[in-house]
């Protein structure tokens, strides 16, 4: 298993090394040991350790507390707090730098493993708990894609569903016209053969009158007229048949005829 690797941030060089000491026997690496704020960023950039520990009183214009914010904040790297002030304005300052650990000087090596290992420990955590959220987010735009791409795909055989459906509607009705076209066209024929029938007696008829009657007399008027308009009958029944035709082949001019005519 890979050793976790640990700064060291402290300007007392006895305390640093005895602090070194202690992580290398628990099994540690540290990965450098430097004094000032300045230093511990640089470092932290370059060496990216998984622990900082933190002294909060350092050499030069860079106080820890400034280190660690830029540490966490640039780098993500956890830092554990050393310090033997712990005034309550420096507490407010270290919490919103939301450390690891906080741990006053006089400490022992217990104290400071088991400091470690937890913050450790809780840095593993919260670095899975980030990767899983990252996976869910990938999973859920993955998701969201997928849903996109079917709801595309369910819209578009609905538009060509209801195409068909509209197309096999339209020929329904064309169907159910052609039909009733048909039926009115027997209709027609069947009514114009049933009046010409008759038309053509009464033409007959009266012409045997016409003959008879005197070219003055009121029967040779009252004949004529008949005949003039029994013509008048025919021809509407001529009409009449020619159109039945046309309905029977599915013209639907025929029934346009047929509205003009009557």
């Amino acid at each position: 298993m890979k050793r976790k690797r640990i700064m060291i941030v402290e300007d007392e060089g006895i305390t640093a090394m005895s602090i070194k000491s202690s992580l290398e026997e628990t099994g540690y690496a540290v990965t450098a040991v430097v004094s000032t704020g300045k230093d511990a960023i640089k470092k932290a950039g370059s060496d990216r350790p998984d622990l900082v520990l933190m002294d909060i009183v350092l050499s030069g214009k860079m106080d820890g507390i400034e280190a660690a914010r830029h540490i966490q904040s640039v780098l993500n790297i956890p830092v554990i707090y050393l310090t033997a002030f712990s005034d309550d304005e420096m507490i407010n300052r270290i919490r919103e730098t939301t450390p690891f650990g906080y741990i006053i000087k006089p400490f022992d090596e217990r104290e400071l493993r088991m400091t470690v290992e937890i913050a450790l420990y809780k840095h593993d955590i919260e670095k899975k708990l980030r990767e899983s959220e990252r996976e869910l987010k990938k999973h859920r735009e993955q998701l969201a894609m997928l849903v996109e791409e079917r709801t595309t795909e369910l819209r578009s055989s609905y538009d060509l569903l209801k195409e068909e459906i509209d197309s096999r509607r339209t020929a329904e009705a064309e169907t159910l016209r052609a039909g009733q076209l048909a039926a009115l066209g027997e209709l027609a024929d069947g009514v114009a053969h049933e009046i010409n029938n008759p038309i053509n007696g009464i033409i007959n008829y009266a012409q045997m009158l016409l003959n008879k009657s005197m070219p003055d007399s009121g029967d040779h008027d009252i004949a004529s007229r008949i005949i003039k308009e029994s013509d008048r009958i025919a021809h509407i029944v001529l009409k009449l048949r020619s159109i039945s035709q046309k309905i029977c082949l599915g013209s639907t001019r025929g029934l346009s005829s047929l509205n003009r005519s009557f």
